[in-house]
């Protein structure tokens, strides 16, 4: 939920200073719920469009506006810290989680992961609990 809030405070900042109307602002709101909500589905752009009852390329050009990002490169984003927080506090593996998180293959999440944060998700919480043992130590 903190990713939530941060993209929800980078709208709210880009709004201000932008001109966004308030309608773009509950609209990116509504899309951000939305995907907080389906974290665990493969994203769907007709699904997001349906709910919302909107066109989605309006719903991805305001999306941008608003936020600097796209809707898709959000949801994934969402997605990835929401792996981290269930490596971090729960006992299930890399493919149960890139299974919950809608990743039908396991490689692929790892590819994902990777390409944003520059390692793969093994690699990235070795660190994680080194530093954390490091710590109590």
């Amino acid at each position: 939920m903190n990713v939530y809030q941060f993209f929800l405070e980078l709208h709210a900042a880009a709004s201000d200073q932008d001109g966004i109307t308030e309608a773009a602002r509950r609209t990116t709101e509504r899309i951000m719920a939305y995907l907080v909500a389906h974290l665990e589905d493969p994203f769907d752009a007709a699904r997001l469009q349906t709910h919302l009852n909107m066109n989605y390329s309006y719903l991805s050009a305001s999306f941008k506006r608003a936020t600097g990002k796209s809707i898709v490169e959000t949801h994934t984003m969402l997605k990835l810290n929401k792996a981290i927080e269930l490596t971090r506090l729960s006992s299930l593996n890399l493919t149960e989680i890139s299974e919950r998180l809608g990743y039908q293959n396991p490689f692929y999440f790892s590819r994902v992961f990777k390409k944003v944060y520059g390692e793969s998700p093994s690699a990235y919480m070795r660190q994680f609990y080194k530093s954390s043992n490091d710590r109590r130590n």
